[in-house]
């Protein structure tokens, strides 16, 4: 795995606000469901480093990346995160078609398939954008504390 850090973290626990946003990256050069755990422990690390609590998050995280690992073949992926106001966490692949959202559910059973639901129920937002072609990301915003 390769880490960018667009910025460095904030000295001594300063408070981060809109004008102040830390941004990280961590490419994957084959995303696969073993690499999950390892992204979790990477935006916790984030998060501890910042004082923030980043459990929410990191099951977002945990719920995009197992569906680009099930559903990008494997491929390339990669991981945003934007820390400010809010907490942003972005997982992107090769694959330009958008997640299947399965709700309803034709068997309530059935394993697997819930992970939109996950995210549409913690996030504060969720959007999917294309910004290069044959590619898309999937965008979740947390709030940090009240906001």
């Amino acid at each position: 795995m390769y880490v960018h850090h667009a910025s460095a973290l904030a000295q001594g626990g300063a408070a981060l606000t809109q004008h102040h946003v830390q941004r990280f990256r961590l490419d994957i050069p084959q995303a696969t469901g073993e690499i999950v755990p390892e992204a979790r422990h990477w935006l916790r690390d984030i998060g501890a480093k910042l004082g923030l609590d980043t459990e929410d998050a990191e099951l977002l995280l945990t719920e995009l990346l197992a569906n680009v690992a099930e559903h990008a073949d494997g491929g390339p992926a990669w991981i945003t995160v934007a820390i400010g106001a809010s907490l942003v966490v972005g997982v992107g692949d090769h694959r330009p078609d958008k997640p299947l959202h399965r709700h309803p559910y034709k068997d309530p059973l059935t394993l697997g398939g819930r992970g939109l639901d996950i995210a549409y129920a913690l996030a504060a937002r969720l959007w999917v954008d294309k910004r290069r072609p044959g590619t898309k990301r999937v965008t979740v915003r947390l709030p940090i504390g009240g906001n």
